[in-house]
């Protein structure tokens, strides 16, 4: 079970607004769910904003974790549970594509810029393309999105990893390039990723541009693992 302490009472660092940023005293990853594009849902760092929009001034603020403490609420008020007393301050948003499409434009640096370009990519995938809440988005937010997915496939990591791959892979697979996609899938061969490998495959034999979610046991890795 996940728990939280009192919250901490920031400030943005541009405007000076305070915000409440979550103290988790345990977590419980029951819930966690991997995704086609390697990102993740429920994990401990969708409970932690690293980054966000300051809702006062509407300013990017990075490292949302590292600003310093104004006051602590280490215990909620009995009476402000009982009377439903709302907090004098709000919590911050989690960062939403824009965000990181904005740090990943104002980024130098190739790595960083990868980084948060992969941030945007699944960001705008968890908003747009998960398999059965699929939706529309804006024309600037879909020129957005190619654009960071076009960076991403021409600056691969180097030595290549698995992980990297196989996002290249899926950004092909849903961009309806499948046999590209497929090829790009039948070069990972780590055994421990055999079974994104089978479902990124079977999504490309059907022709499916959504974000799926992965299963961690497939009928051919059990097989496998069996034998």
């Amino acid at each position: 079970m996940t728990r939280f302490a009192g919250p901490d009472t920031i400030a943005c660092p541009h405007c000076e607004q305070r915000f409440l940023r979550h103290v988790i005293m345990s977590f419980d990853s029951c819930w966690q769910v991997t995704y086609s594009d390697g990102g993740v849902t429920g994990a401990l760092a969708n409970f932690i904003i690293t980054e966000s929009r300051c809702t006062h001034c509407q300013t990017v603020i990075e490292n949302i974790d590292d600003l310093t403490v104004i006051e602590n609420k280490s215990v909620s008020s009995f009476w402000r549970k009982w009377f439903l007393v709302p907090d004098e301050y709000l919590y911050l948003p989690q960062a939403s594509f824009d965000v990181y499409f904005e740090l990943f434009e104002g980024a130098d640096v190739i790595d960083e810029k990868r980084n948060w370009g992969v941030h945007a990519y699944r960001q705008f995938n968890q908003s747009y393309l998960v398999f059965g809440n699929e939706r529309l988005p804006s024309e600037n937010d879909k020129q957005c999105y190619r654009k960071t997915s076009d960076f991403i496939l021409a600056h691969p990591i180097a030595p290549p990893i698995a992980e990297y791959t196989l996002l290249c892979a899926d950004i092909y697979r849903l961009r309806s390039e499948f046999s590209v996609s497929k090829k790009m899938y039948s070069t990972v061969v780590d055994e421990n990723f055999s079974h994104i490998v089978e479902q990124g495959k079977h999504w490309c034999d059907t022709s499916n541009t959504s974000l799926m979610a992965i299963k961690n046991i497939t009928n051919e890795h059990h097989r496998n693992e069996v034998n």
